[in-house]
């Protein structure tokens, strides 16, 4: 019996095989338009659609076929791309899953192709934590470092997002939408268990009002992380900017070898200093570094805090110990001056032009010779020694009658005070009598730098005027 035909075509096609993934990760919330490319995709009248995991069947969208050029499969197939849009997933957990294809045609699924397939790794948003450091100079440049979980290796593609304007806290700009943007790369390195890991991009310079600036609530800048190179998620914490301070002085300007000496630092540029233009609150980590790092004695550096005052902002710290080996393998001179530079930030310090100094001094050496070594209040004394001369804050301190402030005699190498009188400073002296050879023994100390003090073995004798 010869055969009839049917009117019905048959379409022989082979099993599509992918080979690549665009981009090879994307959130749980779903929206991530992803580009397949592979091999074997049918055209014409058929379509596919796309799964990720277990999450539902999305419709993808065919380009067209590559051309001859592209031709590298078995038998000359053509490479195609097929475009699809990740669905909500959020039933699903975070990680790895296989992205699978279906062939329909006049809606009716012919095909279900799950042995060439691919990983697609998902994740959830939250896994980025806050910046640090938590502030920088508005000129850019600062190394921002975002932690989180493991998470954050499933990104292929990690970027981050500056916008460069700002947020206007100002009421006449509450609907303000902050432009431009600025998209940087950013790259991931994980911790050696692999519980985790560090996303890091460095930041842009910023294009801040002096508005802003000064509104109080210091510059903030806006910051948004992609893990996939095109979704962002905007992050709860902004970068707080701030403009480069200027040290002024330092006060005190010197203190002992074995450190210790409470220093304050004057800028006029600092943070909430109106003056200068560009202010805001404050930093997020204070430093106090002396030394600079490219001398060949390695610099020091300490924790710092900071303070508004009315001769300008300060910033608090307190100085090192000063080893005995500073000098490099005895060929260097001791250093006993170091500049000192300031950071609000623990990463970027201020720029190394007219820096004041501190200068470290070695313990003057005891006995002192004090002459007088008796008289009444307000009698002019001298302390003769050695290692006197290069003080900054010269003081004399005699018992319970507290502190007077002292000079240095160059001629005679020596420190010269008064004994203060025990009426001036409302300290109650009870001597033995009241007659003038009865005397109260003080003991004495001096300071350099006007705050940590040396003791003297020998006592002055206050008698009574």
């Amino acid at each position: 019996m010869p055969w009839q035909p049917t009117g019905v075509d048959f379409t022989h096609y082979a099993h599509p095989t992918p080979l690549r993934l665009v981009p090879r990760s994307g959130p749980l919330r779903g929206g991530t338009l992803v580009t397949v490319t592979a091999l074997n995709l049918a055209n014409g009248s058929h379509s596919h659609r796309c799964r990720f995991g277990d999450a539902g069947w999305v419709p993808g969208t065919l380009a067209e076929l590559g051309t001859a050029a592209d031709r590298d499969g078995p038998r000359g197939a053509a490479r195609t791309t097929l475009r699809c849009v990740t669905p909500l997933a959020s039933d699903l957990p975070d990680g790895a899953v296989n992205l699978s294809l279906s062939l329909e045609r006049d809606g009716q699924t012919l095909h279900t192709y799950t042995t060439h397939t691919l990983p697609f790794e998902l994740y959830n948003d939250s896994v980025v934590a806050a910046v640090d450091p938590a502030s920088g100079p508005i000129a850019g440049g600062t190394a921002l470092a975002f932690a989180g979980g493991a998470g954050l290796a499933r990104g292929g593609a990690p970027q981050c997002r500056f916008d460069l304007l700002g947020i206007d806290h100002s009421p006449e700009c509450a609907a303000c939408r902050p432009t431009p943007t600025v998209t940087l790369n950013a790259s991931f390195a994980a911790d050696a268990d692999g519980s985790g890991g560090v996303l890091r991009c460095v930041s842009p310079a910023a294009r801040l009002t002096r508005r802003q600036m000064l509104s109080g609530l210091g510059g903030e800048i806006p910051i948004s992380i992609s893990l996939n190179g095109q979704q962002f998620a905007l992050q709860p914490t902004p970068l707080k900017v701030y403009s480069v301070p200027a040290p002024a002085l330092t006060s005190p300007a010197c203190g002992p070898t074995f450190g210790g000496t409470a220093v304050a630092v004057v800028g006029v540029s600092f943070p909430g200093v109106e003056e200068s233009g560009l202010a805001m609150a404050g930093g997020s980590a204070y430093r106090c570094r002396f030394g600079a790092p490219d001398a060949p004695v390695p610099p020091l550096d300490v924790h710092g805090t900071h303070s508004a005052a009315p001769q300008g902002d300060l910033v608090h710290c307190i100085s090192p110990l000063l080893l005995a080996n500073r000098t490099l393998a005895g060929v260097l001179p001791p250093l006993s001056s170091y500049p000192l530079f300031v950071s609000l930030n623990a990463q970027q310090y201020t720029p190394a032009a007219e820096l004041p100094t501190f200068s470290f001094l070695d313990p003057p050496p005891l006995p002192s010779i004090v002459r007088p070594l008796e008289g009444r209040p307000n009698t002019p004394i001298t302390i003769f020694g050695a290692g006197y001369d290069n003080g900054c804050d010269y003081r004399c301190r005699f018992g319970i009658l507290g502190t007077v402030a002292a000079s240095y005699d160059t001629t005679r190498g020596a420190i010269r005070c008064a004994v203060p009188s025990p009426a001036a400073v409302g300290v109650p002296l009870e001597l033995a009598s009241t007659s003038l050879n009865s005397s109260a023994a003080l003991p004495m100390a001096i300071s350099l730098n006007g705050q940590q003090f040396h003791g003297i073995k020998t006592n002055f004798s206050l008698v009574a005027g």
